[in-house]
């Protein structure tokens, strides 16, 4: 009898393994929701040293934004394929190996259309985007793909231990400028609740079409373009453990110099 019931159990476990081996990998994955790794709080206050790496990172989307080990860069992840722009103001292909502090993706799947014609200066085309948002109060994926009149990117060079403040980092940021490019705006609206986990409203990054130009989006005039908008109902957050986290201090306030950071 005992063998027998062993035979059973070791059929049961092999059976449940075999299913789940078997299970469609989005099966296992809810598409309503954005996957952040750490905060941008902790960002601003010098967390650079990544833990999670990009291999895995990908499994939890094909969209996003955020950086590198060492804030070597700036990361774009658009149509679940990577991209690193470091402070030459170059687009490479980052290795499956690398990590990052910081990082928001989610599958983006939408469901909106906004038509974005002739808008000149960011706030304007975010004030478009506003008015145009069912709520404030979700999360949104946001995608503007097509022809800017001018965009406005920065990088910031890969920064050595012990780490600055991210608004000490920015200040050797490069500026790169361009005009007359097709390209991709990718990133995310957050509701203003959301402070100390990550900037309230918009953190897009930029692409072009020939993957020659990107960066962390600092301004842009639109000739024509198209939004595509995912709204997400949650978020999902996964905090780090690196020595580096735990000791740091997270509990002062952090709006005003996260936002003078990511301008």
């Amino acid at each position: 009898m005992n063998t027998v019931m062993m035979y059973l159990r070791k059929a049961n476990l092999l059976l449940c393994l075999s299913l789940l081996l078997c299970m469609p990998v989005h099966a296992k994955m809810d598409t309503s929701v954005i996957f952040q790794y750490s905060t941008l709080n902790a960002l601003q206050a010098g967390v650079y040293e990544g833990e999670i790496s990009l291999s895995e990172l990908k499994k939890h989307g094909d969209f996003g934004v955020g950086t590198f080990d060492g804030l070597d860069g700036e990361m774009i992840l658009l149509n679940g394929e990577l991209y690193q722009v470091k402070s030459d103001g170059r687009v490479y292909i980052p290795g499956k190996n690398m990590k990052t502090p910081f990082a928001q993706v989610a599958w983006f799947l939408p469901e909106q259309k906004i038509a974005l014609n002739n808008i000149d200066g960011i706030d304007a085309v975010c004030g478009k985007m506003d008015g145009s948002l069912p709520t404030k109060n979700l999360f949104y994926a946001v995608k503007i793909k097509g022809l800017f009149k001018s965009v406005k990117l920065r990088s910031v060079p890969k920064q050595g231990a012990p780490y600055p403040a991210l608004s000490e980092a920015v200040k050797s940021q490069a500026i790169f400028e361009a005009k007359d490019v097709e390209g991709t705006i990718v990133g995310y609206r957050y509701p203003d609740y959301i402070s100390e986990i990550n900037i309230a409203g918009y953190h897009l990054h930029f692409i072009s079409s020939d993957r020659t130009l990107g960066g962390h989006l600092i301004d842009c005039s639109v000739d024509n373009a198209a939004a595509s908008v995912d709204q997400k109902r949650g978020l999902y957050l996964l905090l780090s453990e690196t020595d580096e986290f735990k000791r740091t201090d997270l509990s002062k306030p952090q709006n005003d110099s996260l936002i003078k950071s990511e301008k």
